[in-house]
């Protein structure tokens, strides 16, 4: 009868580490398969936010190579002189943004990193340029015209009356 007991606890035993290694193996199984579908959702997501990133970047490259033109024909405008330029003035915004040709202006290109213009009188840095020292400043200033705001030593924004 020893043996009997013995036999039950030996089978019991085994049965019980069986079913510990069934749940230890379904519990792996559920943990991968939450790892996988975090992995899957992480995926999906870097892939929507790359997606927008490149639209984003694709919009915004079309606006500078929109712009770029803008500012290549405004400049002709002023190298041709008084009567150009005032053409150019007088001209609808919208006419100038339309009818742009592929590409892009002489001496532009996507690899062109964009010029900041400064508002302030902070100093510029390299690349940058001073409002003060753009093209449409220059020619207004050749004009006679004083922006509101303007200060010898830069451009500053008004300060709201108190």
């Amino acid at each position: 009868m020893t043996r009997d007991i013995v036999s039950e606890a030996a089978n019991w035993r085994a049965r019980a580490e069986r079913a510990e290694a069934e749940i230890r193996r379904m519990h792996n199984d559920a943990a991968r398969s939450s790892i996988e579908q975090r992995e899957q959702a992480q995926r999906e997501e870097d892939q929507r936010r790359a997606a927008e990133r490149k639209a984003a970047n694709e919009t915004a490259l079309e606006s500078e190579r929109v712009n770029s033109w803008f500012n290549y024909r405004m400049e002709q405008a002023i190298a041709g002189g008084d009567a150009a330029f005032t053409s150019f003035l007088y001209g609808d915004l919208e006419r100038h943004r339309k009818n742009i040709p592929v590409g892009w202006p002489d001496g532009v290109s996507p690899s062109t990193p964009a010029v900041d213009v400064l508002l302030d009188d902070a100093e510029p840095k390299d690349g940058e340029k001073h409002v003060s020292q753009t093209a449409l400043w220059k020619a207004v200033r050749k004009h006679g015209c004083t922006p509101p705001g303007y200060k010898p030593n830069g451009y500053r924004k008004q300060s709201p009356a108190v």
